[in-house]
């Protein structure tokens, strides 16, 4: 559990004191969160990376319905709301939410993402490690799709869209009964 930015695995393989020289040009700013309380609302924009360092976040996607799925729970030390805050458009459609009182840091994604005139070798460092991270995140979402899709086919009424065997797969037709409907048009 990180208790310091210098923990997190964000500033991995960069020296404590370098971590510390480096807060004030990223912008860095911490706060605590009660358990419970919004840490960044959906259609906020994101301009800030957050990294956690003591307890819990969970990244929270309402339905219209007013349900709530949990989308990402989050850790000491991992960073959020990485994508948003480096990508184009930065509005977040999620909710991170305290799940416990919580301590957050946070830096100013443009800082992040352009090194200052020092041109540091912790700086290339830093951004290495956010995109690890980002690559990590990603295949275990994709993994965590995948493992969704295996469990959705192994029941019977799931079909595989775009099969060659079952191409109205997305209907939930299956093409035999296709194949039957279409001998019988006339002109056939």
């Amino acid at each position: 559990m990180p208790a310091r930015l210098s923990d997190a695995p964000l500033f991995r393989s960069i020296p404590a004191e370098e971590v510390d020289a480096m807060l004030p040009c990223l912008g860095a700013s911490q706060r605590a969160y009660r358990r419970g309380e919004r840490v960044m609302r959906a259609g906020q924009v994101a301009t800030r990376v957050g990294v956690l360092l003591e307890g819990r976040l969970h990244v929270e996607m309402p339905d219209a319905w007013g349900n709530v799925s949990v989308l990402e729970s989050v850790g000491p030390g991992e960073p959020f709301a990485v994508a948003y805050a480096c990508g184009k458009e930065g509005v977040l459609d999620v909710d991170v939410v305290a799940d416990a009182d919580s301590t957050v840091a946070t830096l100013e994604a443009a800082r992040v993402l352009h090194p200052c005139e020092r041109q540091c070798a912790c700086h290339g460092a830093l951004v290495r490690n956010l995109l690890v991270s980002m690559a990590n995140k990603s295949i275990a979402m994709n993994r965590r799709a995948m493992a969704h899709g295996t469990e959705n086919r192994t029941r019977q009424d799931s079909c595989v869209p775009f099969r060659p065997a079952n191409r109205c797969g997305h209907a939930r037709v299956r093409h035999s009964v296709h194949a039957g409907e279409i001998g019988q048009l006339p002109g056939r």
